[in-house]
Formats: C-alpha cells, sequence, structure tokens
C-alpha cells in the first residue's frame, strides 16, 4: 500500500483526512495515483487547463507498461481525484481493470481538445 501503514486501510485514511480546497500544483504533480484497494496506478504528470474559463480540464495519468519500456497516458477529469495530504497520494476510485480498457494515448499523440465527443467519453468511463 502507497504510503500507508499496514494495519490502515484506504477507506480509514480518507475519513481520518480532511479534504483539502485548494493546493499548489506543484504539491500534486508527479504524485503517485492509487486507487482504493491501494494498487498503484501510475504519476499524475500534467494537467490540460481550460484557459478560458481558468480550470483543469483534466490530469494526465502516466503509466508504465510492459518493463517500462512502454508509457501510457491517460486523461483522467480532475473531479475523480481526492488529494490526501497526509499521505501525499491521489485516490482515483476505478479498478485497475477500467485503466485497461481505456486506450489511453502516447506522449507524441495527444487527444484533439476540439472533439468534445472524446471529452465526453472520458467523463462517462470514469463518471464524474
Amino acid at each position: 500500500m502507497a504510503h500507508a501503514d499496514e494495519n490502515t486501510s484506504i477507506p480509514q485514511l480518507l475519513h481520518a483526512e480532511q479534504q483539502q480546497l485548494w493546493t499548489r500544483a506543484s504539491l500534486i504533480t508527479d504524485c503517485l495515483v492509487i486507487n482504493h484497494h491501494g494498487d498503484e496506478l501510475g504519476m499524475l504528470a500534467d494537467y490540460v487547463i481550460d484557459l478560458q474559463h481558468g480550470s483543469i480540464v483534466y490530469g494526465v495519468l502516466v503509466t508504465c507498461r510492459y518493463l517500462c519500456l512502454r508509457e501510457r497516458y491517460y486523461a483522467i477529469p480532475f473531479q475523480a481525484l481526492t488529494y490526501m495530504e497526509r499521505s501525499k497520494v491521489l485516490l482515483l476510485e476505478v479498478e485497475r481493470h477500467l485503466l485497461d480498457s481505456d486506450q489511453g494515448f502516447d506522449k507524441k499523440h495527444w487527444p484533439d481538445e476540439a472533439d468534445l465527443r472524446w471529452l465526453h467519453y472520458v467523463q462517462m468511463h470514469y463518471a464524474t
């Protein structure tokens, strides 16, 4: 389990931590992302920002596959992530197989921000 006492479950950690309203982006960039089982899903590597509204559209989760020979990028709606300040991890309430069923993208081929159907798919896929 990531940064947690072996006797403490993820739901216990969530209950014990107070929800933070603001934080600096630098504190959660390159932050470990786990699910409610404590499985390490990857790292939050980047953000896509809506410049017109001043909000984060999605965070970019990077996973390492096949002995780290192939990185895969996933657009995660920012509302789907919970920062656990005491543990210094981000919680994404999904099973690992949900990431596996998302094709993601690679470093050289980012999604087209004008494709609203794709953004809707991402939001529905991660149920936000």
